[in-house]
């Protein structure tokens, strides 16, 4: 540090303070908010789904193995970082509301589970294995959808901006120290299932060893490819939002009823997927 000092001699140590702090305010700014962090994962998932298609039409069963474990991985880790840093803020700050939200995502996280745990019983490449997977991201898509229109909009503004950053870390560090695979019989509340989960990723991370995951190359054109898709969306919705300038913004807020009708006449929705499928067409 005295080196250091020594070679920049206009530097006071107010200045260093200064500068040292204007680094921490940038990197706060610079930081994603539990939102982002969150619709970040769902958008991976998605991806890797993509992956799995594409291998499936073309028939190649060891890139359906590779792209399927790479899904199962990264839904696995998701669901308990979500269990037990997002949920618990739900149930604390929306009251009686964020604990009927927290309960119906874990029992939706439940029936996930169950299907991942099914999954890995059956063969890649089997019309079984498809049938499951494809079951899976369905609901996965409406769950995904839900923690992006109701329930992530109504937490942040409850906690704040600087709170909502700083859960979006503690839900990306958590990821690093929970189980890769499923297990349905795990509690699904913190702290147990915080000590469970502890317990079982070394066992986890041994069995996925042995198992195949994309190659370095695949991993790269797929954030690539993300990135494009992330990248178009934007644009849109820039776009969309410069074109509504000058009018009134009427804020609704819609029921899952009105929703679920949107979706069947084929609406975009914020969640993502039709959105995301539109992209790819265009």
């Amino acid at each position: 540090m005295f080196s250091r000092l020594r070679l920049l001699p206009h530097l006071t140590l107010n200045s260093r303070v200064t500068l040292t702090s204007s680094r921490t305010f940038a990197r706060a700014m610079s930081q994603k908010t539990l939102f982002e962090a969150i619709k970040e994962d769902h958008e991976e998932m998605y991806e890797y789904h993509d992956q799995y298609k594409r291998a499936h039409e073309k028939g190649d069963v060891d890139a359906q193995a590779r792209w399927a474990n790479q899904l199962r991985w990264e839904i696995a880790r998701h669901a308990v970082g979500e269990e037990i840093v997002v949920y618990p803020l739900m149930e604390k700050h929306l009251g009686e509301k964020g604990k009927k939200l927290a309960d119906h995502d874990r029992a939706e996280h439940q029936t996930v589970k169950e299907e991942l745990y099914e999954l890995e019983g059956l063969q890649p490449g089997s019309t079984e294995f498809d049938s499951l997977l494809t079951k899976m991201m369905a609901s996965l898509h409406h769950h995904n959808d839900d923690e992006e229109v109701e329930d992530l909009p109504l937490l942040e503004p409850a906690i704040g901006i600087q709170a909502s950053k700083e859960a979006a870390q503690s839900f990306k560090k958590t990821k690093k120290f929970v189980p890769t695979r499923a297990h349905p019989d795990a509690p699904n509340k913190p702290p147990y299932e915080t000590l469970v989960g502890f317990l079982a990723m070394p066992v986890d991370r041994l069995r996925d060893t042995f198992a195949s995951f994309p190659k370095e190359e695949e991993m790269k054109g797929a954030k690539e490819e993300l990135k494009h898709l992330v990248k178009k969306r934007d644009a849109s919705q820039l776009k969309r939002s410069h074109s509504r300038r000058g009018r009134p913004f009427k804020k609704e807020r819609r029921s899952k009823k009105e929703k679920r009708f949107k979706k069947e006449k084929g609406f975009k929705n914020k969640g993502g997927f039709k959105e995301r499928e539109a992209i790819q067409e265009g």
